[in-house]
C-alpha cells in the first residue's frame, strides 16, 4: 500500500515564486560568511515619521489592541485611505463599501481572482509583467492569455491586438502602471482606452497600481477612476478594481466598486483576517502624514 501523501497537482502549474528562491539562497550564502549584496525585491529606505512610530508604540500597548479586527478594517483605516485618494487622485471613495484593507498585493491578487474568475475561465496578462498574475491565475485554474506591451510605445498595450482578440472567455484584464518590470509610465490616454475596451467586452479592468508615485509627474492612475465614475450611470460599465500598496508596516488596499467588492469581501471574510488593530492605527497616523506633504504642481 502506498502511504506517500503527494501535493496537490496545481503545485506542478508553477514553480516557486522566484524571489523566495532567490532571498533562500542569498541567506544560506550569508551564513557561510560571504556578505552578499541583494539586488532581489526592493524595500523602504526611508523610516515613517517618529510621530507615526509613537502611534505604533501607543496604541500596542492597549489592552484590546491585539484582538481579531473586522474583516472590512477598521473605521478609521478606510477614512484615511479615502482621504488618501481623494487628495491625490481626485477621486471620492466610499469608506464603507469600496475600500479594502489588505496584507498585500497578492492576497489582493489571489481575491479578487478568486471573487470574479472560474476554472477554465480567461485572464488577460501583460507581457512582460508581474509574474504573480500569471502564477497565481494558474493555481486557480484560470487560463493566462497574454496581452503584449509595446516597446517602441514605452511598454504601451498592443490594443490592435487587443482588438483581435476572442474575449468571450475572459473574465479579466490586468493593468500595472507605471509598469513593473519596464518602468513604461502611466498614460491617460491608456487608461481611457483600457476602460473602453472592458466596457465593449464586459469584462473588468484590475489596475495594480503599487508605482504611482514613482516615474509619473501626476499620478495619472486616477484617470482610470475617474473613467468608470464619469460613466456609472450606464447600464453597462466596466467594472473596476484598483490597489495601491504602501509598504511600510505593509498594508495594501483594494478600491472596487458595486459587485466587485461585495464579491471580494466574500472571499475576504472567508480566507483571511484584517491587520491587528494598533499596525491599522499605524497607517492611519502615517497616512496623516503623507497627507502633510505639498503636491505636485
Amino acid at each position: 500500500m502506498n502511504t506517500e501523501v503527494k501535493p496537490a497537482d496545481r503545485l506542478g502549474m508553477v514553480q516557486e515564486y522566484y524571489f523566495s528562491r532567490k532571498l533562500r539562497e542569498v541567506a544560506a550564502m550569508n551564513a557561510a560568511g560571504k556578505n552578499v549584496i541583494s539586488l532581489g525585491i526592493g524595500s523602504p529606505d526611508n523610516p515613517p515619521s517618529p510621530e507615526t512610530i509613537e502611534t505604533l508604540c501607543a496604541e500596542a500597548v492597549k489592552p484590546d489592541a491585539h484582538g481579531y479586527m473586522p474583516t472590512v478594517g477598521i473605521p478609521q483605516l478606510r477614512e484615511a485611505m479615502a482621504g488618501w485618494y481623494r487628495r491625490w487622485y481626485g477621486v471620492e471613495l466610499d469608506p464603507a463599501s469600496e475600500i479594502q484593507p489588505l496584507i498585500g498585493s497578492k492576497e489582493g491578487i489571489l481575491h479578487v481572482t478568486l471573487s470574479f474568475v472560474n476554472p477554465g475561465e480567461q485572464v488577460l496578462v501583460p507581457n512582460p509583467g508581474y509574474p504573480t498574475y500569471t502564477s497565481l491565475s494558474k493555481l486557480l485554474g484560470a487560463e493566462v492569455v497574454y496581452y503584449d506591451l509595446k516597446e517602441d510605445d514605452d511598454w504601451q498595450p498592443d490594443f490592435e491586438q487587443l482588438e483581435k482578440m476572442d474575449t468571450s472567455r475572459v473574465k479579466l484584464l490586468w493593468s500595472n502602471y507605471p509598469n513593473m518590470p519596464t518602468g513604461g509610465p502611466a498614460r491617460m490616454e491608456t487608461y481611457e482606452r483600457l476602460v473602453d475596451f472592458a466596457r465593449r467586452r464586459h469584462l473588468i479592468v484590475v489596475n495594480d497600481n503599487p508605482y504611482s508615485f514613482i516615474l509619473n509627474k501626476k499620478p495619472w492612475c486616477k484617470r482610470l477612476l475617474h473613467r468608470v465614475q464619469l460613466h456609472e450611470q450606464e447600464p453597462q460599465h466596466a467594472g473596476v478594481a484598483h490597489g495601491h500598496a504602501e509598504h511600510q508596516c505593509r498594508v495594501y488596499k483594494i478600491y472596487t466598486e458595486g459587485e466587485e467588492q461585495c464579491g471580494q469581501r466574500h472571499i475576504q471574510g472567508h480566507a483571511d483576517s484584517c491587520r491587528q488593530g494598533f499596525s491599522q492605527q499605524h497607517r492611519v497616523a502615517r497616512g496623516d502624514e503623507l497627507q502633510r506633504l505639498p503636491q505636485a504642481p
